[in-house]
């Protein structure tokens, strides 16, 4: 999963710029209506497909893109990529109205920086927005859970990486970008209980931070 952030290119602050890439001329108007109406600094672009938006991004590149994965032309996983190659530090969180979980999976270890699924109302957007300038992990609850879906769908035997079923679910936590305190939530353990487990998988896995861990449990789930 790709978590690099844009504190490369932001440094001044807002106003910030937003790519909509849909072909949804309606989403796209009711999209800069919003941000226009809130006044804070936002500025909203808008493509009907990926050739549109690449022209675009030549001449200045956005700070975050929402992108609908099923484009009529130049989307899916093979768009996705050429974003992610071309420029590696754009926040790209996906807005469809149907994914599969092993798709968005795939999406995420392509690049992706999240997922809102359709329909969501303007006024839901910036949150997951600021989410992604953050560097952090934009997903609806819908989207959330198919992406936890697609995870557990790909896991591996317990052999396979020497990890516990218990370290298995602090993983998937792991890659959902979950803090200890709601991992020990969802598994009803303490987070010290939470904080040992981490220790063997860091140990398991010979990585020393969190975001290692992550990256080395879905390579090995990607060969599995």
């Amino acid at each position: 999963m790709n978590r690099a952030t844009n504190s490369d290119r932001i440094l001044s602050g807002p106003p910030w710029r937003l790519a909509l890439v849909d072909p949804d001329l309606n989403l796209h108007r009711a999209v800069r209506e919003h941000f226009a109406a809130l006044n804070d600094g936002w500025q909203v672009e808008t493509y009907a497909s990926g050739a549109e938006a690449r022209n675009g991004f030549a001449a200045a590149l956005p700070h975050v893109m929402l992108m609908d994965i099923l484009l009529p032309s130049d989307g899916g996983l093979h768009g996705l990529q050429t974003f992610s190659a071309l420029w590696p530090a754009l926040p790209v969180v996906l807005f469809t109205a149907e994914v599969r979980p092993v798709v968005l999976l795939r999406a995420m270890m392509t690049g992706a920086t999240g997922c809102l699924i359709k329909p969501q109302p303007p006024a839901a957007l910036l949150p997951h927005l600021r989410k992604a300038l953050d560097g952090g992990l934009a997903l609806c609850e819908k989207a959330e859970r198919l992406l936890l879906e697609g995870l557990r769908g790909l896991r591996l035997e317990h052999s396979a990486l020497g990890l516990s079923w218990a370290e298995e679910q602090v993983m998937l936590g792991l890659c959902l970008q979950r803090r200890s305190k709601d991992c020990a939530e969802a598994l009803g353990i303490s987070e010290g209980t939470v904080h040992v487990h981490l220790r063997s998988i860091f140990k398991k896995l010979g990585v020393h931070d969190r975001e290692s861990a992550v990256l080395r449990f879905l390579e090995g789930t990607a060969k599995a």
